[in-house]
């Protein structure tokens, strides 16, 4: 989900202060990080078990997106054969870190706050001061206090074991001429798209 303007390119504040507090540590990272975002395609919706009310809880507007188009190259589809969820739209937010070789995680954050400023905060005077607007609330999972460990190990396809996360990964790229479904979508009808529904 997303609320607002998140700046005129990834490492103003997504990579930048959203991304190195992930990290656990400011200066950690010698680049800022690359954040995924996990966001439902306009054909997801259109596909999704419940057609366009699928969208109805994902507030992200075409106006806000033509501002941070560079967005783009952070999206993945919301996947979740793993569950049977693909058609089913996400309103759960979820972070997490997971290291590069995909195999394990240092952290699950399920939460009410939307991937915005005013959820996250942005740093102000001199980046001595974070400023966040609106309370959230969430529960944060740490390997040291579930498994004694420092990292998750991922669940794997056929396995029980592990973190299971509540879409597919590895995450699958937009496609294409895909482009992320936006709320004024919603007002528009599935004949006009040529969607099906189930």
């Amino acid at each position: 989900m997303f609320a607002g303007s998140l700046g005129k390119d990834a490492r103003s504040w997504l990579s930048g202060e959203l991304g190195m507090s992930f990290t656990g540590a400011a200066g950690v990272c010698s680049s800022p990080p690359m954040v995924n975002v996990v966001y439902p395609s306009e054909d997801d919706i259109c596909n999704s078990s419940q057609g366009w009310m699928g969208g109805s809880c994902l507030p992200y507007n075409s106006a806000t997106h033509e501002k941070q188009t560079w967005l783009m190259q952070h999206f993945y589809l919301w996947h979740g054969e793993k569950r049977k969820r693909t058609r089913v739209m996400p309103h759960i937010k979820t972070y997490t870190r997971i290291n590069k070789n995909s195999s394990t995680a240092q952290f699950l954050l399920l939460t009410s706050a939307n991937l915005s400023k005013a959820a996250w905060g942005v740093l102000q005077k001199q980046n001595s001061q974070l400023f966040i607007r609106s309370y959230e609330a969430g529960v944060l999972m740490l390997p040291k206090f579930l498994s004694d460990g420092t990292e998750f190990e991922l669940a794997r396809p056929g396995t029980k074991n592990g973190l299971s996360l509540p879409y597919d990964f590895p995450l699958t790229p937009y496609p294409d001429g895909a482009t992320p479904w936006f709320m004024s979508t919603h007002k528009k009808w599935p004949d006009i798209f040529g969607c099906t529904y189930p």
